[in-house]
This record gives structure tokens, sequence and C-alpha cells, in this order.
């Protein structure tokens, strides 16, 4: 009858959990198999599920190592979200100076975002001391890749003279 087709199409959360669960520990598992050979992808979303509990106990040690075991590998996402870790002191102590680095590290594979987050701080002293031709060489960088910000603050750059001769044609 009715309650039948209701249990069909709403099953027990217990029903659900028992048929997921060993999917769930095939899926960590397998990541911990690629991770554990150097899959920085793997080891990306290994320390992502420990950072926020997803299939596996909430763990910011093993986190943190393996999101840093990406980053150390390339891994442009980790080394992105490493950044705005410790840029923010989400799940981390604040640290600027490892927030530098790791935008370094990313602008210096081609992230435009890293490029830029390198620039403010390079600009307002974050992590590194203030150098306004450092920031301007990152500006630079991202700006050709697109990024409106870097864009818009290349022209502020120019506009006040901040490591660069003032220019108002090129500012504009």
């Amino acid at each position: 009858g009715i309650e039948n087709r209701m249990l069909l199409a709403n099953p027990p959360l217990a029903l659900l959990n028992q048929e997921t669960s060993p999917q769930k520990s095939v899926s960590i598992a397998l990541l911990l198999k690629h991770a554990n050979r150097g899959d920085a992808r793997a080891q990306f979303i290994l320390g992502k599920k420990y950072e926020l509990g997803e299939d596996i106990g909430i763990d910011m040690v093993l986190a943190l190592e393996w999101i840093k075991k990406a980053a150390k590998g390339d891994y442009l996402a980790a080394q992105l979200y490493l950044a705005e870790m410790y840029s923010s002191g989400r799940g981390v102590q604040e640290n600027v100076n490892q927030a530098a680095n790791y935008f370094r590290m990313a602008a210096q594979q081609g992230s435009a975002v890293g490029a830029f987050q390198l620039a403010n701080f390079y600009r307002e002293g974050y992590g590194v001391q203030i150098d306004f031709v450092e920031a301007l060489k990152w500006y630079h960088f991202a700006a050709n890749k697109g990024h409106s910000g870097a864009q818009f603050q290349l022209g502020e750059m120019y506009s006040q003279g901040l490591g660069v001769e003032k220019d108002m044609d090129v500012a504009r």
C-alpha cells in the first residue's frame, strides 16, 4: 500500500547509512592509496576531508600534513587553499609569512589569484617587506592574465607613483 511506497521513497536513515558506509570507507581507502603514492590531487582531497570531517573524523594535524604535501607537489589548489588558511587563521594559527610563501608558490605556477594576493602583500607589507616594485611586478603578471583587481591596482600604483614613475596616461 501507500506505506510501502513512502518507505521506498524515504528509506530510514539507518538503512541509508548501512548502504553508504562501505562506499565511504572504500573512497577513503582509495584516496589514501593514491595519496601515499604521491598523487597531489588525492592528497589535497584527503586533507580537506580531514579538515572538514567528511567521511572521516576531523584531524587538523593530518589535514595540514596532506594539504602541505599536495602544495609541495605543485598542486595549485592546495597552495591557494593553504595561503587563505594562513592569511585568515582558518583552522591554523594566522601566519602571514606562510600565507605569502604559499601565494608565491601559486604565482610562480602561473596563478593570477596567487600573483594578485602576493602583490597585495608586497604593497601592504603583510608577511614580506613593503616593496612597491615587487608589487607592481606581480600586479602586471596578474593583470596580463585578465585579473580585474590587478588591473585596477596597477592603475592605482601608476596614479600614485608607487614603484614606478607617476603616469596618469598609463593609470587610465
